[in-house]
């Protein structure tokens, strides 16, 4: 793996360290503080929180497939660098928010920006680093060597989470302004990528026009049922990552601790993402999916049963690392599917634009049984992802004959 590691600054072999680097800052180490932050300001409920977090998966579903074709048209080194511009600019809401008499605003702008943010990249850092590998003659290396930067992205990541709540005691508000600096690191790294330009050609052709046959290439890839497969685990982990600290906290959970449960979390995928290229070897797509059905939706129904905080933060570790650090396995399935269009990015980012939409809805829905009870809101999440998983996987079978 060493020979990826060029530490030169100009040469198509710097994209695979400075991705370190990018990624490291557009993970989100704050998110185990941000809730509880939200609520230490005037004027707000834990039901907000499900609010803002709906409003920016809305916002992030309704751009999904036009940050996609963006991406395709104007570049993905420049969809890179507005990503990044937009997630400097949702902590800046969170951060000077306090300051307003309506916290609730600001914070519904912070989450539109990070999750357009998040759309921004979510299928151009992927593309970006395949067409990488590609130029460089090594497109097979692509899942083992992007899900180890991730992976140790993950490990540096779990460190930052763990130390980030002990700035608490000093002021509440110090883990975002680390995240902001960060991120000003990251929007410096992506104006450094050195872009592969596998598609210069194609780009000057591509029409938004073209959009309902970009559709019909989707579904004749069959595409839509693993999208929502893997779009509701997504999904669904993401409109539940709000309340995780606050579940775990009126269990009994010390706050001083909540770090540990994002960032050993970080660990497991750290672990995962050294393993996980191992998945393609032993187990068809269909046999992965369906153990899948079972680790999700057995483990999220286990989080909403048991009382005991520290189990419920050792499943909340366990199954979070294990989501992210198998992604290089499923993004690299999806990125095959892929390979052969013009619209890389826009495909992927219907895949995306699943996920947002479970997110909105799961997100908005929960925020309101939460408003009832922590435990209550985590039980309807776990029986209502089993469902969707079950369903979506019964019409992969029936596509796959």
């Amino acid at each position: 793996m060493n020979k990826y590691f060029n530490f030169s600054f100009s040469g198509l072999e710097s994209n695979i360290w400075k991705f370190f680097l990018f990624a490291l800052s557009q993970r989100r180490n704050f998110l185990p503080i941000l809730s509880i932050y939200f609520l230490t300001l005037d004027n707000t409920t834990a039901q907000q929180i499900g609010l803002f977090s709906a409003v920016g998966a809305l916002a992030s579903f309704f751009l999904e497939i036009p940050s996609g074709y963006f991406s395709d048209k104007f570049g993905h080194k420049n969809t890179l660098i507005l990503s990044k511009f937009l997630m400097s600019l949702s902590l800046i809401c969170f951060i000077f928010g306090s300051f307003l008499v309506t916290p609730f605003i600001a914070f519904c702008f912070g989450a539109i920006f990070q999750c357009v943010g998040f759309a921004m990249s979510s299928g151009t850092t992927s593309v970006f680093m395949h067409e990488t590998f590609k130029k460089l003659g090594n497109v097979s290396d692509f899942s083992k060597i992007f899900g180890r930067i991730q992976g140790n992205v993950s490990l540096v990541s779990a460190f930052i989470i763990i130390l980030l709540p002990f700035l608490t005691s000093l002021n509440i508000i110090y883990p975002l302004v680390v995240g902001l600096v960060l991120d000003v690191l990251g929007l410096f790294v992506a104006f450094s990528f050195v872009n592969p330009n596998l598609n210069e050609h194609v780009a000057k052709d591509l029409k938004l026009n073209k959009l309902s046959s970009i559709f019909k290439e989707f579904w004749s890839l069959n595409l839509f049922s693993l999208s929502i497969f893997l779009g509701a685990i997504t999904g669904f982990s993401l409109a539940s990552s709000s309340f995780r600290s606050l579940y775990v906290e009126s269990l009994g959970y010390p706050i001083i601790y909540l770090g540990f449960i994002m960032g050993l979390s970080r660990v497991v995928w750290f672990l995962m993402s050294y393993q996980a290229h191992k998945i393609e070897k032993y187990f068809t797509m269909e046999q992965f999916l369906f153990v899948e059905v079972f680790i999700f939706g057995g483990v999220y129904l286990l989080i909403s049963y048991f009382s005991n905080p520290y189990l419920v933060a050792g499943l909340f570790i366990l199954v979070g690392g294990y989501m992210w650090g198998r992604s290089a396995v499923t993004k690299k399935y999806l990125l095959d599917k892929v390979d052969g269009s013009s619209y890389k990015v826009t495909l992927l980012s219907i895949c995306s634009q699943i996920n947002s939409m479970f997110n909105f809805v799961v997100a908005f829905v929960i925020g309101f049984f939460m408003h009832i009870s922590y435990k209550l809101g985590f039980y309807v999440f776990s029986i209502s992802l089993i469902v969707v998983l079950v369903m979506s996987y019964f019409f992969i079978l029936k596509n796959s004959k």
